[in-house]
């Protein structure tokens, strides 16, 4: 059986959308509600607006259960692939971002040790 972000790709594909936004539209899912379905794979509640989509639009259920349509399933890895590259590059530029601050940030601390390491030593008075 597909999981729920596969059937997702599938509705995208089969009412010309592409949002997750237009999807909750179409579904009559609540706001951000297909993320938690994604996330959790809730298929059995999905399946629950996934069914009037499918008996609306004259399609049969299977297509989205099945799992052994190859192109699709292609499509549906490289969508993926792609939403784990966009991640994965998003982390990169913040990992980068906090490496040049610890750069910086231990650039101004060799400076702040090796202007104290000038400054003339205070001599004690001797009394």
């Amino acid at each position: 059986m597909k999981t729920v972000n596969q059937m997702i790709m599938l509705v995208k594909e089969a009412s010309g959308l592409s949002k997750d936004k237009e999807i909750e539209d179409l579904l009559g899912i609540r706001p951000m509600g297909l993320a938690s379905l994604k996330k959790e794979n809730r298929v059995g509640s999905f399946l629950k607006f996934l069914v009037p989509f499918c008996e609306k639009e004259n399609i049969s259920i299977d297509e989205f259960l099945k799992d052994n349509f190859k192109e699709v399933d292609d499509l549906i890895n490289t969508a993926e692939l792609e939403e784990t590259e966009d991640m994965l590059n998003r982390e990169l530029m913040l990992a980068q971002k906090e490496i040049i601050t610890l750069l910086k940030e231990n650039a101004l601390l060799k400076e702040q040790v090796s202007l104290g390491k000038r400054r003339p030593s205070a001599k004690k008075k001797s009394s």
